[in-house]
């Protein structure tokens, strides 16, 4: 592409609207969502499958995205979802 780095990141915030490292961060979080409500995996195993070696940063990049833990999260899509199904 014949970019420079700065270049390249400001060509791609205009278009996606967020920097790269936010926008992947994004992706890593939401992939966790779909993770912690299909499989009953630990958040340590989720947090590495998504590419977050480090299990407290992950989660503290999903709390800045959704305002839960992920534990919360996962107990709360789970409630929800048990609350649904006693109509």
């Amino acid at each position: 592409m014949h970019l420079s780095p700065s270049q390249f990141i400001r060509l791609f915030t205009r278009e996606v609207g967020l920097p790269p490292i936010s926008y992947l961060s994004a992706l890593k979080v939401r992939e966790m969502t779909r993770l912690l409500r299909a499989t009953h995996h630990s958040v340590r195993d989720i947090s590495r499958t998504v590419g977050w070696k480090n299990q407290a940063h992950a989660a503290q990049q999903f709390r800045k995205l959704t305002g839960l833990s992920p534990t919360e999260y996962r107990a709360e899509t789970r409630s929800r979802a048990v609350a649904e199904c006693f109509w």
